[in-house]
């Protein structure tokens, strides 16, 4: 029921009598099934005590809810921290992953230096081996053995090429990108 000042405010007398009149501000309800049945018993549930109750029921349910909302929201709040650490250390995985592949390629670079010396001295030395063979100073056993430090000199500075290359594919990788050839890109 309405308390008296607004019942007075709208006109309406405060007596049993008068609550025929406030349910008519309510509006008409009726439930409607399949085949065109309908019910208006869902109207009848706004009767005069119904309207007290279900008024009065709305403050009660938000004090005596037993902290239901409360509980709901802290596991809410711990997902939310979980998916931000788990994020979190995805982040510093990636750029951990990030700095370890620069520095490989500036390890790599720095021994491509040192192979690509290695395989101007074996070049050299192979050269004078070879000269001097011609010319008859030296043994020919001295040629195959300068040939193979050539040669194993070509295969760590084309080795080291080829890590070269895939310390900037694996670069590439926690940056979330994908090694395409150019066949793949046409």
């Amino acid at each position: 029921m309405l308390p008296k000042k607004e019942a007075k405010t709208l006109g309406l007398p405060d007596t049993p009598a008068g609550s025929g009149r406030r349910l008519s501000y309510w509006p008409n309800l009726s439930v409607t099934g399949p085949a065109g049945m309908s019910s208006e018993a869902l109207g009848d549930l706004f009767g005069d005590g119904a309207a007290a109750v279900s008024v009065s029921a709305s403050p009660a349910q938000l004090v005596l809810d037993n902290d239901d909302r409360g509980r709901s929201v802290e596991p809410r709040k711990l997902e939310l921290e979980t998916a931000l650490t788990d994020y979190r250390e995805a982040v510093i995985a990636a750029f951990n992953d990030i700095e370890v592949s620069l520095r490989n390629i500036g390890l790599l670079e720095a021994l491509g230096v040192v192979a690509a010396e290695d395989l101007k001295r074996a070049e050299e030395s192979f050269r004078i081996a070879e000269s001097r063979y011609r010319a008859g100073v030296a043994d020919f056993q001295t040629v195959p053995i300068s040939q193979n430090q050539l040669f194993g000199s070509r295969n760590a500075c084309l080795d080291n090429k080829l890590a070269q290359l895939n310390a900037s594919i694996d670069f590439g990788q926690p940056l979330g990108g994908r090694w395409q050839s150019e066949i793949e890109a046409r």
